[in-house]
C-alpha cells in the first residue's frame, strides 16, 4: 500500500518522541478527537433541512444541535472503532476519516457560497479526498458520497418535477464531474506510482483475498454479500470484534 499522508505522521511522531509507544497512542487519541468533532459537523450537514434555511429543524423529535451530538457520540464510542484508536496501525483510519470529514465539510460549502468562494471550497474537497485516500486508500471514497449527495440534493429533485434554476443545475453537474476526474485523476496516480497494484484492486493472492479461489460466481457473490452483511450486523451488534481477520477467517460460501 502507499500511505505517505500516514508514513509522515509516523516518522514526524518518532523524530520528537522516539519510539516511545504513549507518543503514538497519544496522537492517535488528538487525531481521532479531531475526526470526531469534524463529524459534529458532518452530521449538522446531513440532518439540516435546507428548504428551512435558517430556521430551527428538528431530526427525530431533536433539534439539530442536539441529534447532531448525539449520532456524533455513537460514531465517537462505537465499539466497532476501538481498534482504530487503541492500536497504533490504527492511525492510518483515522487520518482518513479526518480529511474525509474536511472533504465533506467543503464539497457542502461549495454548494451555498458564490462562484469565487464556491471554487476554492471544492479545490480544497479535492484536496482533501486526495490526503484521505492517502492516508488510506478507503479515504477515495469520500468522493462517492459527495457524488451521491449531489444527485440526492439537485439531480432526483429534478427528475421529480420540482422547479430549480438551470444555473444551480448545471452548477451541480459540473460539481459532480469535478469530483469524478478527481478520483479518476488518484487512480492514474496510483497506479503510475505502485504500477498495476493500486492497493484498490482484489489482488491474485489466496492469502489477502480468499475469494479468487471461489469455483463459481454464485460462491463469489455470496461470500463477498456475507462480509458486508457481517460488517453491518455488527454495527448494530458489535461484539466478537477482531483487530484484522486473518485468512480463511470467514470462510467462503460454497
Amino acid at each position: 500500500s502507499y500511505r505517505p499522508v500516514t508514513t509522515l505522521l509516523y516518522r514526524i511522531t518518532a523524530a520528537i518522541a522516539g519510539m516511545e509507544p504513549r507518543a503514538f497512542h497519544m496522537v492517535n487519541s488528538v487525531v481521532n478527537a479531531a475526526a470526531v468533532g469534524l463529524a459534529v459537523k458532518c452530521t449538522e450537514i446531513v440532518a439540516y433541512d435546507t428548504s428551512k434555511s435558517g430556521k430551527a429543524v428538528y431530526v427525530v423529535g431533536l433539534s439539530l444541535p442536539t441529534f447532531a451530538l448525539v449520532a456524533t457520540a455513537l460514531y465517537a464510542f462505537h465499539p466497532i472503532h476501538t481498534e482504530s484508536v487503541n492500536c497504533i496501525v490504527g492511525l492510518a483510519d483515522l487520518i482518513a476519516a479526518a480529511f474525509g470529514f474536511l472533504a465533506f465539510i467543503y464539497h457542502d460549502k461549495s454548494r451555498t457560497c458564490g462562484d469565487r468562494t464556491g471554487t476554492r471550497d471544492l479545490l480544497a474537497c479535492m484536496v482533501f479526498s486526495w490526503l484521505s485516500a492517502l492516508a488510506k486508500e478507503p479515504g477515495l471514497m469520500i468522493l462517492a458520497v459527495c457524488g451521491a449527495r449531489e444527485v440526492a440534493l439537485y439531480w432526483l429533485p429534478s427528475l421529480r418535477g420540482t422547479p430549480m434554476k438551470s444555473t444551480v443545475f448545471v452548477s451541480s453537474i459540473v460539481r459532480f464531474g469535478v469530483l469524478a476526474s478527481t478520483g479518476v485523476a488518484f487512480l492514474l496516480f496510483r497506479k503510475y506510482i505502485n504500477g498495476e497494484n493500486t492497493g484498490l484492486n482484489l489482488g491474485d493472492s489466496i492469502c489477502d483475498n480468499p475469494l479468487v479461489t471461489a469455483e463459481t460466481t454464485l460462491s463469489y457473490v455470496l461470500s463477498a454479500s456475507f462480509v458486508v452483511a457481517m460488517y453491518v450486523w455488527k454495527l448494530i451488534n458489535p461484539f466478537v470484534l477482531l483487530c484484522d481477520y486473518g485468512y480463511n477467517s470467514i470462510p467462503l460460501i460454497e
